[in-house]
């Protein structure tokens, strides 16, 4: 695999990691900054599979379905 596309996956899983950490201990929901590297993670995870599988393909589709806004709004309030 492309060296650059491993590392891309080992940051993103890292961040992730840290996230799902940082959230299961908060009081109530993820801060601002927090949020912010939420959404800034689901773009490169965005662009790694249009990538890797295409944006014709059935995982971008399942992508674009489970980051509606609706869906990440819901984490800051």
């Amino acid at each position: 695999m492309d060296r650059l596309i491993t590392q891309e996956i080992e940051e993103l899983v890292a961040t992730g990691e840290k996230l799902v950490t940082d959230a299961s201990v908060a009081e109530r929901a993820l801060d601002y900054a927090r949020v912010q590297e939420l959404i800034s993670i689901t773009a490169r995870g965005g662009q790694l599979i249009t990538r890797l599988y295409g944006s014709a393909s059935h995982y971008f589709q399942m992508f674009n379905t489970i980051t509606q806004p609706r869906d990440f709004d819901i984490m800051y309030r």
